[in-house]
């Protein structure tokens, strides 16, 4: 996967505005395919027979991290869903990755979960086995539902049962729908302000 420098100032700017940063990179790409890719642009030539240009899950918030802020977080959803550290912004750092145990119940994710935030779905087994971008109060579904932005292999139906295409859309996250039933656990890549940071 290509690596993406740091915006420059990075190191003075919020926590909120590298959220925002984060969401606003993925949207970006809103509407494009899913498919086995690491870049969303990389479109394989014909021979290769796979598909048009589009980009999976996890690399999809692989790709937006390094893109938007130039972190670099695994591809993999087996490694992302236990890392403790990224490498970046840039040459030679690295960034905590905070694990975050998630509430019972929807209600209480608000208070929990940042913008930005990856919320790891596990299969049946307890593996990962997809992960999203939380979007938080960046904005609501018509019917104020929370909104994740993710790309996915499946079509699903929104909470009014209107379907939603596979690829990299909003989608809307309620008590009773798949994603709530399956979420694990967050990872939180961009940390909190400290209070030095925050009180200037």
């Amino acid at each position: 996967m290509a690596s993406y420098p740091a915006p420059p100032g990075l190191s003075k700017r919020s926590a909120q505005w590298k959220r925002e940063r984060v969401i606003a990179a993925g949207m970006k790409f809103f509407g494009y395919p899913y498919q086995h890719h690491h870049i969303p642009e990389w479109e394989p030539p014909r021979a290769a027979n796979k598909g048009t240009k589009g980009v999976d899950c996890s690399n999809f918030a692989a790709f937006i991290y390094n893109f938007a802020l130039g972190i670099q977080i695994p591809s993999g959803i087996g490694k992302l869903g236990g890392i403790t550290q990224a490498s970046g912004p840039g040459s030679g750092h690295t960034t905590p990755v905070e694990r975050i145990e998630l509430p019972k119940d929807l209600a209480s994710y608000a208070k929990v979960l940042r913008t930005g935030d990856l919320l790891i779905m596990k299969s049946n087994t307890g593996y990962a086995k997809h992960v999203v971008l939380w979007v938080g109060d960046m904005g609501k579904s018509p019917d104020k539902h929370n909104l994740i932005l993710d790309s996915s292999g499946n079509i699903a139906g929104d909470a009014n049962g209107q379907a939603v295409p596979n690829g990299i859309y909003l989608r809307a996250i309620w008590q009773g729908n798949w994603y709530f039933g399956q979420a694990s656990r967050a990872l939180r890549v961009i940390a909190d302000d400290s209070p030095a940071r925050v009180g200037k």
